[in-house]
């Protein structure tokens, strides 16, 4: 009875572990930073269920390109716990030679365009963790603040060089990010809220300005008519500048049949 449970929970583990992994799949990698890879990769293992052992079985599943190559050089024979097999990973992956690499890249590093500072300040302790190793970044806090400072733009760097000395890298990177949203805000454009009566006088001039608009177009109406009735010769007596209707020649005759011109 008691192996059957055993198997029983066997079968339930594995399942467990299917299902999870199809939730749950760690991304291909081929290049770059293989120590936030495989810490990645671990939080993915943790997830899944997955002991060491298969970890370490199903890693190589996701390599690809030069990281699979480096690790067909492991002798995996001889690292027994998945913890070796990590740090042998990674010392044969980020060789001695890597580290000019990680710093020339680490003194060279800019805020890109819509990047995050603390994105920045991370990826400026990663490199400096790969030039140099050996030391802890807490005694490195100095580089950073510097290398920090030189890759911010010139105006922010000059409003932090003043409390640099006070303040750690983290600190720096939320005084910078307080200083960016006040700047922002400045330059954002003021918007003035009417008031109830400012928008009462906006329709008052707009009403003015509609009556404005009807007398031009009666004006422009009225002139049109005058011009179309001096161009335009009176059936009564025949001369131009008035009609038939208001020939004074009618008038005088009094019963309207005053001489019409002959044609």
């Amino acid at each position: 009875m008691t192996d059957e449970k055993v198997v029983i929970d066997r079968v339930i583990d594995h399942s467990y572990q299917r299902v999870a992994l199809a939730q749950c799949t760690p991304t291909k990698f081929s290049d770059r930073d293989l120590r936030f890879y495989l810490e990645h990769f671990g939080l993915h293992a943790q997830a899944n269920g997955w002991s060491d052992m298969i970890s370490q079985t199903r890693l190589p599943l996701f390599l690809e390109g030069r990281a699979f190559a480096v690790y067909r050089q492991l002798d995996t024979s001889k690292t027994t716990t998945w913890q070796e097999l990590k740090e042998e990973f990674i010392a044969l992956f980020h060789p001695p030679e890597e580290r000019l690499v990680w710093l020339r890249q680490f003194l060279s590093r800019t805020l890109k365009a819509n990047e995050p500072l603390e994105s920045l300040a991370a990826d400026l302790r990663r490199m400096l963790s790969f030039a140099i190793p050996e030391v802890p970044l807490k005694q490195l806090d100095l580089m950073l603040k510097y290398q920090l400072l030189q890759a911010l733009p010139r105006d922010l760097s000059q409003h932090l060089e003043t409390h640099a000395h006070s303040l750690n890298i983290d600190q720096l990177v939320c005084k910078a990010r307080l200083k960016t949203l006040a700047a922002r805000k400045e330059e954002l454009p003021i918007r003035h809220i009417t008031s109830p009566a400012d928008k009462g006088d906006t329709e008052v001039e707009l009403r003015h300005q509609v009556e404005e608009l009807k007398l031009e177009v009666q004006r422009i109406v009225y002139d049109r008519g005058n011009r179309h009735r001096n161009q335009t010769s009176c059936y009564q007596c025949g001369k131009p500048g008035h009609w038939a209707r208001d020939c004074r020649q009618r008038r005088v005759a009094g019963n309207g049949a005053g001489p019409r011109k002959q044609y």
